[in-house]
């Protein structure tokens, strides 16, 4: 018995339309531009643009169109770094002149190539004043920094310092450690103290009622904080046994004793049977 082979479905390809509207994307990088150009009779081109860049065909074509076009151009990841390494180190000493008298333009035939193809706009204006603007340098050492992963390492500490907060911070609430050893440990981290774990600090003292009124005092942000940080010392000083009080009855013991090691008297037997 023949086993009846059930055909591969075929992928669909980009009709007519769709092809312009990946041509044109290719050259804008805009969806709803692309899709106006393309001649798509619609009320809102980024929706349009959105569903169409949904399908995977038409991702495909978009992908082998932007591989071609490297290929062609024979831009690489190296190229692209190296353009943007030069505009994060360009230097405007590069194209003026500064003297006594002000400054002027150098003359373009003692700028190298390289260092005018950095240059984003250069105008004269109406009193032959020159106007000279370079690409920004902030954003070339953005991208840089994002390529070379630079802010992934600080967002992965950001999110472990708010992942570890969350954490003791419901560890609070379900009463299996208190504020003062919750703040103690934020501390050791190097974490800062979330404001509800400061307040909770503040009022674990009674507050005393005012003279005047009769009402309870508020509490100021400094004021909470001061007494945040005292908690958290009186916690640490009795943590690590080291009471400065203890320390100076011990002393004045010594002293009542004559300064010796103490002997308790030893009892006879007569003594004990007495």
């Amino acid at each position: 018995m023949r086993v009846k082979k059930t055909p591969k479905s075929r992928r669909p390809m980009p009709t007519g339309r769709q092809k312009l509207f990946v041509e044109n994307y290719l050259i804008t990088m805009n969806g709803a531009e692309a899709v106006r150009a393309a001649g798509y009779q619609t009320k809102n081109p980024r929706c349009t643009a959105s569903e169409l860049l949904s399908k995977p065909h038409i991702q495909e074509a978009i992908d082998k169109g932007i591989a071609d076009r490297v290929a062609r151009l024979h831009i690489t990841q190296d190229f692209v770094l190296l353009k943007l390494a030069e505009i994060a180190q360009s230097s405007i000493g590069d194209y003026l002149r500064f003297d006594r008298n002000g400054v002027e333009l150098r003359d373009m035939n003692e700028i190298p190539p390289e260092k005018i193809a950095l240059i984003k706009e250069l105008n004269e204006g109406e009193q032959k004043n020159i106007k000279l603007v370079m690409h920004d340098k902030i954003s070339a050492l953005d991208k840089l920094a994002r390529h070379l992963g630079m802010f992934e390492r600080h967002r992965q500490r950001q999110t472990r310092q708010s992942d570890f907060t969350r954490q003791i911070l419901t560890d609070v609430r379900d009463r299996k450690i208190d504020p003062t050893e919750a703040a103690l440990t934020l501390e050791a981290e190097g974490y800062p103290l979330p404001e509800s774990l400061r307040l909770l600090l503040a009022k674990a003292e009674p507050e005393t009622p005012s003279d005047d009124t009769g009402a309870y005092a508020t509490i100021s942000p400094e004021e909470m904080a001061e007494r945040a940080k005292a908690r958290m010392e009186a916690a640490e000083a009795q943590r690590t046994g080291f009471v400065p009080a203890r320390a100076e009855e011990v002393r004045q013991m010594k002293e009542e004793m004559g300064g010796g090691s103490f002997q308790p008297e030893r009892v006879s037997n007569d003594e004990k049977d007495s």
